[in-house]
């Protein structure tokens, strides 16, 4: 597209314009040549030949050397040239040379290479026939005029014409003057065709040209005429700055890699654009100059700016450029040092040179000047680049500079406070250049010192709190100042007889002690607009006035502060304020109770209040009982305006139907009372009701009695009253509240006292919200809820009460950082019994979370077994309690949790829980023989962290070691044993009794299993009393005789196998028992061994001492027999003991005979069975071979057996399982 673009646009230059060869381009100006030139132009071109066949260092340097001559030679030997010209054109004899060099440009202008295409006399481009046809005429008319020789003119083979006539004048006449040129100044040919033009004044003409001949001798005659506009043009006058008064010399700063700059501007010399003006430099190396007229320091010099009009080459302006390095910095005189807060303060700084001239532009330094504040209080701000204010701006505020010259930086300042500071500008630079007019680092500094002040205002300077006017904040004035110029009155009311101090605050301070410093007040008269001299202001000290009101009048106060002009303080500041003084009486009062101050927004809502016809404000005020109030009145102008004193005015105060509710508090003095009428102390005593209290105003205080000129004035309907609604206080529960962070938690305040007009907010509500507000239904109540971690104040404020009650609640929310079961680490429970668990949860500092709480918190309860049961419908519970039931006997623990928001559960502590049975003495009921002894023990109780203590109630019939439970019977009688469980601390938990009796038997009986005996079958036989068992009396029987009627049907056996038997099986801790016997007669108890069958007798005889209280003992014997029947066909049990005692879960050895070969004994090698055994019940016993596996105690069960061999079925044996106690 774009080929076929240019190839379009040339086919259309080519058929409009035509096509020529063109030039290669201007040829090079050498007139000013001179032979160094020539010279160093020859050496630069040899030297750039040996770079061209040879890019080497030294070819380099040596091409760049000669290039820098060449160039310096060239300036050199052109400016001298051109100065020389200029000066030959100058004088008389240069006029001459002024034509040719016109002729020559004209002539240049004319030539065809140059030509591009045709133009009119506004260098614009021709297109149309005609006008390009008129332009040749023109131009060929030109041509003729110059091709006339005698004052003839030339036919187009240039034979001259005899017949024409020349006339050259102008219509314009008012700018010049046309006459014959002098003969003596030009050729006789010139004078004809010439004429003298004398310009007179300046502006724009037209001279016209006319040369009529005939074509040949009898041809027609022709006309050619030519108009040439003329311009008279005023003297070339160039300057730089349109807002300074220019000089002829430019001051430019420089120092190395910073150039100035600065743009020449011109006028006159014809001129109507800057680019009519062309401007040369007299030294290029110092300052050069461009094409768009900006002068450019290039070195420490001085050089000549000559700006010449295009228009009129000896039209000319000529200005000196100096060039030099910094030498002074210094801040511009010309803006104010003391602003106001808020406002802006602008500063410039300028660069001077050694001799004390500012730089005429020096803009391009701005980045190496650096502006800092030197500052305690922190008053000023310097402002960014995006806010500082622009140089035309600064120019703006400032005004005219001329003199101290233009800044090369400024910057702009925001006071932000009132204080005082130091503005510093600094200009360093630091080059390593090494031209030699750079002598090194430029350090310069300059500094000034600046202020701000608040705006001056006028305010109240004493209190009107007791006087009957309104309170005024003097507590922080300096920190609130910057806000008082819009908000602060400007008017102050007095009634007369009253004073009222005023203070004047901000505007500037004394700036030092040369400067002068004012501070004035002038009285005007508002209706004449003029100062008058009056007594009513006096000034007490710096800053502080009395205002005196004598009459009914009206005055204006104009305070002025502030410093002159001064070294340092070239601006004068002076801050201004009007402030008025009202001088009258009230139309009304009013009333306020409860209320510390007398603020106004408190009093305009009390004189905007409903009253009466009597004045009685007809809302009632709401305050708590049981303490003191503040009743106060202020006194109000007709036009709504409260007065700042009224205090030469008397006040009546009145207490109505507040008998037993308040009393004024009278313990000042009269003079006291009257000084302070307009306001008094109010004791409300601990009851509820209404009362009201009224004021009035009767006349002057005596005080003031005498000092007004308005004795005259009368006082009437000055009254005002207020009904007190005397009611309890204020008060909030909980005062501290913590919530859990649950997305539903929720926790309810309770308001009590007050009204029931309550307002609630809270502080954050990122923390805690108020989901249900008080209201008229349930004033007393509100409810919050927890919305994220933090803590927030909720204020609960009485809008009934005046001022306001209000109470505060401090609410956090917070994760439950840990959890307890307030229980023992290892607690006992009683099987089937209950207990209660309180739990408490908390937060890391101690804090405990209230029962409320307790079902946001996700609480787990967690055990281990089934020997505990929650006692509730789930695991997981919605208080701080719980309770359990200890189901079953055992060991297990317990412990429970909680869920925080990020998901984590806490733990509380392991609780060790024990489930016992319940304590029994065992056995309960004990049988014994003076002497003999016992062991207790017990069943159930607890067993952890418990110790057992015995116990008798009759130490003289039973003794009971306390630790071991061992009993000693001491006597004849009963007795009552105890064995008491106690905890860590000898904490009774449990206890149980049993029963002993002690007596002396009457008889004695044998014992044995069965009357009926088997042939080669053993039995044993043992002595027992009527009462208790063998271990009542076998300590104190010790010798036994055994007798046997009929040796031939029975015999004792030896103990030996049925020792075995029992050894294994029942006392399997290896232990020989003392009563059994060995074969002999002597022992308690006896083995009987069936030998024929048939009947007989067995008898014993028994000799036991009895140990009595007081004697040496008591022996008594004792016999007794027993038929036994011995028969021949044994059952399968015969040889067995027909009832066996067991522990409970015990495995015995080998005792059940495996077939009726062993009967009798143990037969561990009979490898044949024939007999086999099972249980009738099975109540938790088994029969493994030969072994008998025993199951809980308490239970009696019968074991079966069957002779395979015989096919007969028997009973063999009962057993019982039983604890067994140790002795």
């Amino acid at each position: 597209m774009w080929v076929k673009m240019a190839t379009c646009v040339r086919k259309a230059e080519s058929e409009v314009f035509g096509v020529t060869k063109g030039s290669s381009g201007e040829p090079k100006d050498t007139w000013w040549w001179t032979e160094d030139v020539q010279k160093a132009i020859k050496e630069k071109k040899e030297c750039y030949r040996s770079l061209f066949h040879d890019r080497s260092a030294v070819n380099i340097e040596r091409y760049k050397v000669a290039k820098k001559t060449a160039k310096r030679a060239v300036s050199e030997a052109k400016g001298r040239a051109y100065d020389d010209l200029y000066r030959r054109l100058s004088t008389k004899e240069g006029e001459k040379d002024v034509y040719k060099i016109a002729r020559i440009r004209e002539s240049k202008t004319r030539d065809l290479n140059q030509v591009k295409c045709i133009k009119d006399e506004m260098d614009q481009l021709l297109v149309k026939g005609q006008d390009i046809k008129q332009r040749i005429q023109e131009s060929e008319v030109k041509e003729a005029l110059k091709r006339m020789k005698g004052g003839k003119a030339m036919d187009p083979d240039g034979i001259p014409i005899e017949e024409n006539e020349l006339k050259l004048e102008s219509s314009t006449m008012e700018f010049w003057n046309l006459s014959q040129v002098p003969d003596s100044s030009t050729s006789s040919y010139e004078v004809q065709t010439s004429r003298l033009l004398s310009p007179i004044f300046q502006g724009q003409g037209h001279l016209d040209a006319s040369l009529t001949y005939l074509t040949g001798a009898s041809g027609p005659t022709k006309v050619l005429k030519l108009v040439q506009e003329v311009n008279v043009c005023s003297k070339v006058k160039a300057f730089w700055d349109e807002g300074l008064e220019n000089s002829n010399v430019i001051y430019l700063p420089w120092v190395p890699g910073v150039h100035q700059e600065v743009e020449m501007m011109a006028i006159g010399g014809c001129g109507k654009t800057l680019d009519d003006y062309k401007l040369f430099s007299s030294d290029e190396d110092v300052a050069s100059v461009s094409d768009s007229r900006i002068v450019r320091a290039k070195k420490p010099g001085q050089a000549v700016i000559r700006v010449v009009s295009a228009f009129d080459f000896l039209n000319f302006d000529e200005v000196i450029v100096e060039v030099s390095i910094p030498s002074v910095l210094s801040i511009l005189p010309i803006f104010p040092v003391e602003v106001p807060v808020g406002t802006r303060l602008h500063s410039a700084a300028v660069l001077k040179t050694s001799a004390g001239h500012p730089f005429s532009q020096c803009t391009h330094f701005n980045a190496f000047i650096r502006w800092s504040l030197l500052s305690e209080d922190e008053a000023f701000h310097i402002l960014n680049t995006a806010e500082a204010s622009s140089i035309d701006d600064i120019k703006h505020n400032s005004g005219y500079w001329g003199q101290n010259g233009n800044p090369c930086a400024w910057v702009s300042l925001s006071a932000f406070a009132a204080g005082r500071s130091t503005i510093v500008a600094t200009f360093a630079v630091d080059s390593d250049s090494d031209i030699e007019t750079f002598g090194g680092p430029i350090s310069l500094e300059a500094t000034s010192k600046i202020s701000a002040y608040y705006p001056l205002v006028v305010l109240q300077g004493g209190n009107g709190n007791h006087f009957g006017g309104y309170w005024f904040d003097l507590s922080g004035i300096h920190s609130r100042i910057k806000n008082m110029d819009n908000n602060s009155p400007k008017e102050l009311y007095l009634v007369p007889g009253s004073t009222m101090d005023v203070l004047i605050f901000g505007g500037p301070e004394r700036w030092d002690q040369v400067i002068d410093f004012v501070e004035t007040v002038d009285v005007i008269d508002p209706s004449k607009n003029h100062i008058i001299s009056s007594t009513a202001v006096k000034k007490l000290s710096s800053g502080l006035y009395r205002v005196s009101c004598l009459s009914k009048v009206s005055y204006k106060l104009l305070f002025s502060r502030g410093n002159m002009v001064g070294k340092d303080h070239p601006v004068p500041a002076i801050s201004k304020s009007e402030f008025t003084v009202i001088c009258d009486f009230p139309s009304e009062i009013t009333l306020i109770a409860n209320e510390n101050e007398n603020r106004l927004d408190i009093l305009e809502a009390a004189r905007k209040a409903d009253r009466g016809p009597d004045r009685l404000q007809a809302s009632p005020i709401v305050i708590s009982n049981g303490r003191n109030i503040r009743l106060a009145a202020a006194s109000i102008h007709v036009n709504g305006r409260f007065f700042a004193n009224s205090s030469s005015l008397r006040l009546k105060w009145e207490a109505t139907g507040c008998e037993g509710l308040a009393y004024f508090e009278e313990t000042k003095s009269v003079e006291m009372l009257d000084e302070s009428a307009w306001e008094r102390s109010l004791v409300l005593q601990n009851s509820t009701g209404v009362c009201t209290v009224r004021a009035t105003v009767d006349d002057f205080s005596t005080k003031y009695a005498g000092q007004t000129h308005e004795e005259e004035y009368t006082f009437h309907s000055l009254t005002d009253a207020i009904q007190l609604q005397i009611v309890s206080s204020l008060r909030v529960t909980p005062e501290y509240v913590l919530l859990v962070f649950h997305p539903e938690a929720q926790e309810n305040l309770i308001v009590s006292g007050g009204t029931c007009s309550l307002d609630a907010s809270t502080n954050d509500t990122h923390v805690v919200q108020i989901v249900t507000h008080p209201g008229k239904a349930l004033c007393s109540q509100l409810i919050l809820a927890a919305k994220g971690l933090g803590e927030a104040i909720i204020i609960i404020q009485d809008v009934g009460l005046s001022p306001r009650a209000t109470t505060h609640s401090l609410v956090r929310v917070a994760n439950v950082d840990w959890i307890k079961i307030t229980a023992e680490e290892q607690i006992s429970l009683m099987e089937g019994s209950t207990k209660d668990f309180q739990i408490l949860a908390g937060t890391q500092d101690g804090q405990i979370f209230g029962d409320s709480q307790f079902k946001y918190m996700d609480i787990e309860l967690h055990l281990d077994d089934e020997i505990l049961e929650l006692i509730g419908p789930s695991e997981s519970m919605d208080g701080p309690e719980f309770s359990i039931k200890a189901a079953k006997i055992g060991i297990t623990s317990l412990y429970v949790s909680t869920k925080q928001s990020s998901g984590h559960r806490v733990l509380s502590q392991v609780v060790k829980v024990e489930v016992y049975g319940p304590l029994q003495i065992h056995p309960e009921y004990i049988y014994l023989t003076p002497g003999a002894s016992f062991v207790l023990s017990v069943k159930g109780g607890p067993k952890t962290g418990v110790s057992i203590e015995y116990s008798s109630l009759n130490m003289g019939i039973v003794e009971v070691q306390n630790t071991t439970g061992k009993l000693s019977a001491k006597s004849v009688g009963n007795s009552t044993v105890r064995a008491a469980v106690l905890a860590n601390g000898g904490i009774l938990v449990c206890e149980a009794f049993g029963r002993v009796e002690v007596d002396i038997p009457v008889a004695m009986t044998l014992n044995t299993q069965s009357e009926r005996l088997c042939i080669g079958c053993s039995m044993p036989v043992y002595p027992s009393l009527p009462k208790g068992d063998l271990f009542s009396f076998y300590e104190t029987c010790q010798s036994y005789s055994w007798m046997i009627a009929d040796e031939k049907v029975v015999t004792f056996q030896s103990a030996k196998s049925w020792r075995y038997r029992l050894d294994q099986g029942l006392y399997s801790d290896g232990k020989k028992s003392p009563w059994f016997s060995n074969g002999s007669s002597k022992f308690f108890i006896s083995h009987m061994l069936g030998r024929s069958a048939g009947k007989t007798k067995i008898s014993i005889s028994v000799v036991c001492d009895f140990l009595l209280p007081g004697t040496s003992g008591s022996v008594v014997s004792y016999n007794a027999s027993k038929i036994i029947l011995v028969v021949p066909d044994p059952p399968l049990a015969l040889a067995l003991p027909m009832t066996w005692l067991f522990p409970p879960f015990y495995t015995t050895m080998s005792l059940l005979p495996r077939s009726a070969n062993s009967l009798g004994e143990p037969n561990s090698l009979d490898l044949e069975s024939s007999v086999g055994y099972s249980l009738l019940r099975g109540n938790g016993r088994i029969i493994d071979g030969s072994k008998i596996q025993t199951g809980e105690s308490n239970t009696v069960d019968c074991i079966q057996a069957k002779d395979h061999s015989a096919g007969r079925t028997e009973i063999a044996a009962c057993l019982r399982v039983a604890q067994t106690v140790a002795y």
